[in-house]
């Protein structure tokens, strides 16, 4: 269990063959500095999350079923019921599959600067 925790780790004897007392208490408590880094980078990403949800760069996972829910799916259903020829059926399916694809951050961005610059 030591040796794997050791690997965890990554601590490595010395050249002498043995190990720092600060390196055997990593192994065997863990490392409580790496520890809290962690929960400070954890921290600051969910701060950010937040923040780019409320700039409304990123949508929450529950917002974005909903959205293809209430609107892709029936979209898609109706593009494939249509009575438009197939390959027009087919450019339309891959143009709504595309927005997976889109990076909406840019595209708000360039929408903001448009909107600035009507005005």
């Amino acid at each position: 269990m030591l040796d794997r925790r050791r690997r965890a780790a990554g601590v490595e004897p010395g050249e002498d063959g043995c190990y720092s007392t600060r390196e055997i208490a990593a192994i065997v408590w863990g490392d409580k500095e790496a520890e809290a880094t962690g929960k400070i980078r954890e921290e600051r990403l969910a701060l950010e999350r937040a923040r780019l949800v409320d700039e409304g760069q990123l949508l929450p996972l529950d917002i974005l079923e909903k959205l293809n829910q209430i609107m892709l799916v029936p979209m898609r259903q109706r593009i494939l019921l249509s009575n438009l020829p197939e390959a027009d059926r087919h450019e339309i399916l891959k143009d709504l599959a595309a927005l997976g694809e889109l990076d909406w951050a840019k595209a708000v961005k360039e929408r903001q600067s448009q909107h600035v610059e009507s005005h």
